[in-house]
């Protein structure tokens, strides 16, 4: 297991026999923790047995790092880089046999869970008990090559004492150390291993080393320095010494967000420039699938769309031309009819403001999309003989009505200004309704984007969908409000 942020990942891995594997290149090469909110609590009775733990010293936070860090250690959590195994509450495991070298920051770490409280349903605190760690082979690879653990991690600040090869907060009781294999280079203890000085081969002695309740020094160290006091609490940006700081200075969330301009469409991406003689990839998406008129989309050196080329420019439907505020009140997609059909409905309520417009010389676009790309567009021309002005002399309504749907399936479309007398320049709600129009995408979908288009003014809008099984789905957008830039 290599170049993870974890290795191996066991909250509340109980009973699991781990031997004869290779964790190395990882920012941590083995967890396992103890946490309320699983099944369980805690963890414990783990064998992790004749393994090699080398070399986890994995940068997840430089600013050129191949493997940024994501998920809890992006966002959350920061991470010893550079940390063989932590085992962060859990009880009666056993961890012996194994290589432990070549980790700049720690060999092993126990400590009681500094985020896990008591709850109603579990009364216990996160702590470590009963573990045994003894007859490892530490500071020295396979072929009996010296290379210590903890190299890098230098002393100083108010927790002095630097890395370790054992560390350990001195929460809970019977945890014992030793000894390890007699053919292990140096071995650093944090507590020292004067606590449990027994030189005798096979497990630990069942001891109790006297302090339940920790250093307070450490627990500072780990409350204090390493979480920032909001909520929930995460570790702040901070460096060595502290045992859990570390400052992220890496720019993307994942390395996908960091290959664009490789003419593919990785994760993080809308599009890929490419680079000569490698083409642009647009992901199979145009100026009109994306509501923003006729054109040429193009594709940004961040793999971002660039709607400049496109009649509706700008970056977000609106920005060149009119936008919000705008404010979707309903949007509620359904595929019907038998499996294997081509029949949707669709019904849209819009808000927003725009340019005076008159759709009966102007082309309405509707764009619907999902989490997957593209469910439906279709265009009502400019002319188009379905539309109707009330009153004919200063239009508060435009109203459109055919019967078959002949543009992509719309049925009826009503456009009501919001102050009569102000014509549509001002406030104006939307209705727009589809009838067997191929929407059988929008059973699967999980969020939904609406885009209207008249002429040269656009609103969008997106909102969670929820799938209510076999084929249809109901999505309704939050209502929001979003200004109109100055220009």
């Amino acid at each position: 297991m290599h170049h993870n942020a974890l290795g191996f990942s066991g909250t509340q891995g109980s009973f699991v026999w781990m031997h004869d594997n290779d964790f190395y290149d990882n920012a941590i090469g083995i967890s396992y923790d103890s946490e309320t909110d699983h099944p369980n609590f805690p963890e414990r009775s783990s064998l992790i047995e004749d393994n090699r733990i080398f070399r986890n010293n994995l940068e997840i936070y430089d600013p050129d790092t191949p493997t940024p860090a994501g998920g809890p250690a992006y966002s959350f959590f920061r991470y010893p880089v550079g940390t063989g195994m932590w085992l962060i509450g859990g009880d009666d495991n056993i961890i012996r046999n194994n290589y432990i070298y070549d980790n700049k920051r720690m060999g092993i770490i126990i400590a009681r869970n500094p985020l896990e409280q008591p709850t109603p349903e579990e009364p216990g605190i996160s702590a470590v008990n009963g573990n045994q760690i003894y007859g490892n082979i530490v500071g020295k690879d396979p072929s009996g090559a010296l290379a210590p653990n903890c190299y890098a991690f230098p002393p100083g600040g108010d927790y002095a004492k630097g890395g370790s090869d054992f560390w350990w907060d001195e929460t809970g009781n019977n945890n014992c150390w030793g000894p390890q294999d007699p053919s292990s280079g140096p071995v650093s203890y944090d507590p020292p291993n004067a606590l449990n000085p027994l030189p005798i081969p096979g497990p630990c002695p069942s001891i109790n080393l006297g302090n339940p309740v920790g250093n307070a020094l450490k627990l500072q160290v780990l409350l204090n320095c390493a979480l920032d006091g909001s909520t929930p609490p995460k570790t702040m940006d901070v460096t060595y010494p502290c045992p859990w700081g570390q400052t992220n200075n890496a720019p993307y969330q994942n390395k996908d967000e960091r290959e664009c301009g490789n003419s593919a469409i990785d994760l993080g991406e809308d599009c890929d420039p490419g680079y000569s003689p490698w083409p642009v990839d647009l992901n199979g998406e145009s100026c009109q699938s994306l509501g923003h008129g006729n054109g040429t989309l193009g594709c940004k050196a961040d793999c971002t769309f660039d709607f400049s080329g496109c009649e509706i420019g700008g970056n977000t439907c609106g920005q060149a031309s009119a936008c919000g505020p705008y404010l979707m009140r309903k949007l509620k997609m359904r595929a019907a009819g038998p499996a294997g059909t081509q029949s949707g409905i669709l019904k849209a309520t819009i808000d927003g403001i725009g340019h005076p417009f008159d759709p009966r010389i102007e082309e309405l676009s509707l764009v619907l999309r999902d989490q997957s790309g593209l469910i439906h567009s279709t265009t009502i021309p400019a002319g188009d003989g379905h539309w109707v002005a009330r009153p004919a002399s200063l239009p508060s309504r435009y109203i459109y009505r055919d019967g078959l749907g002949s543009h992509g399936g719309i049925t009826r479309v009503v456009l009501r200004a919001g102050n009569p007398q102000g014509g549509f320049g001002a406030f104006f709600r939307a209705d727009v309704r589809l009838r067997d129009a191929d929407l059988t995408g929008a059973a699967n979908a999980t969020v939904a984007t609406a885009t209207l288009r008249i002429g040269n003014d656009c609103w969008e809008e997106a909102g969670p969908c929820t799938v209510s099984g076999g084929r249809t789905a109901r999505c309704a957008t939050a209502e929001s409000m979003a200004a109109c830039p100055a220009s």
